[in-house]
This record gives C-alpha cells, sequence and structure tokens, in this order.
C-alpha cells in the first residue's frame, strides 16, 4: 500500500515539474499571494498622518502633544490655527487624524476637573481608525497617570509611596515583538496549500 502511494508521489512530480505551467501555477501565485497578503496587509500601524490644533497653548498641552511627536505611531504633519482646517486636511486626505485641545484644558486639570482631548478620525479605513484611536487613549492615559503622580508628590509627597498601582507585566510568548504578519503568514499558507491542490488535481 505505502509503495503505491510512494509511486503515484513520484509520478505526480514527475509530471509537475516537467510542465513548465504547472510549475508557474505551482511556485508562482503562492509566492506573490503570501508576500502580498502576508506583509502587506498588516495589523501594525505605525506614522500615522497627523494634525494638532492646542487652543490652550499651555505648557501642559504641550507636554501632552510632545509625546504624540515622540511616538512612532504618530507623525504629526501640520500644527493648526482654526478648527475649519481640520476638515480641508482630512478632505484632501493630507492627514487621517487631529487632536483638538480646546481652551482651559491647564486650567481643569489644576482644579481636579476631567479636561477633554478632542480626537477627529477619517474612519473610512474602520481598522485604521480603530486601532489609531486605541493609540490615542494609550498616549493620553499614560499622560493623565503621570500628570496625577506628579501633582501628588508636589502636594502630598508623604501620600505617593502609599498610593496603590497595578503594574502590568506582559510576556508575549511565540511572538515577542507581536508583529502581524508571524499571524497572518501560517494562515496565508494553510489556504494556498489548499488552492494549489484542487488547481493541480
Amino acid at each position: 500500500m505505502l509503495g503505491r502511494i510512494r509511486g503515484m508521489l513520484i509520478k505526480e512530480f514527475i509530471q509537475v515539474f516537467r510542465d513548465k505551467r504547472s510549475r508557474f501555477v505551482l511556485f508562482g501565485p503562492p509566492v506573490i499571494q503570501m508576500l502580498v497578503f502576508g506583509y502587506a496587509a498588516t495589523l501594525d500601524i505605525r506614522h500615522v498622518p497627523t494634525a494638532v490644533l492646542d487652543y490652550d497653548n499651555s505648557q501642559v498641552s504641550r507636554d501632552l502633544l510632545s509625546r504624540f511627536t515622540a511616538s512612532p505611531y504618530f507623525d504629526v504633519r501640520a500644527r493648526l490655527e482654526d478648527h475649519r482646517q481640520i476638515g480641508e486636511l482630512i478632505d484632501r486626505g493630507d492627514v487621517i487624524m487631529a487632536l483638538q485641545i480646546n481652551a482651559g484644558f491647564a486650567e481643569d486639570l489644576r482644579k481636579g476637573q476631567t479636561a477633554h482631548l478632542q480626537v477627529i478620525v477619517d474612519s473610512s479605513n474602520s481598522n485604521t481608525a480603530l486601532i489609531a484611536v486605541g493609540y490615542v487613549n494609550q498616549v493620553a492615559s499614560r499622560f493623565s497617570e503621570d500628570y496625577q503622580t506628579e501633582r501628588l508628590r508636589r502636594t502630598s509627597p508623604l501620600l505617593l509611596p502609599q498610593m496603590p498601582r497595578v503594574v502590568l507585566e506582559h510576556r508575549p510568548w511565540f511572538n515577542t515583538d507581536l508583529q502581524s504578519q508571524w499571524f497572518f503568514v501560517p494562515g496565508i499558507i494553510g489556504n494556498l496549500v489548499l488552492v494549489m491542490v484542487v488547481t493541480l488535481t
């Protein structure tokens, strides 16, 4: 039984490699599709074209915006003077996202009130928009935590060591850099093998 299967496999391989068209079907489209879908289609978002509008123009608001400038996920391409410029830039496709800080941002934080950061995002590509907004939320949350810690250090330094915290220690296995390509490529290879078997038989 195994001998018959072995003979059939040898015959099929000889037939495939003898025919130029079969060789192209076997190697051409799978390699192209693996490169395109595996590395061009990705969930990793970097250098999102961003515009910023700072009506508050305070040290606190500049500190917040500097964190977006320093982040690899955002590419601040324009600093605006009027909110009407936001729609123009997004309509032209110059930016995907705009961050607007209204007047009184620093004063609200100083009074212990909620300070608002407005995010305007082009959601025509909903996947990119959701991921980019998630990155904004991470930066804003970290800024808020650092601001409250610094404020407590100035006003009540003795309470700072007693302040409870939750520290996240993440240890990703098998994909330490969290690159989506390593998630997509194995699935694409499986689909290509299935399609190739159907095509060649």
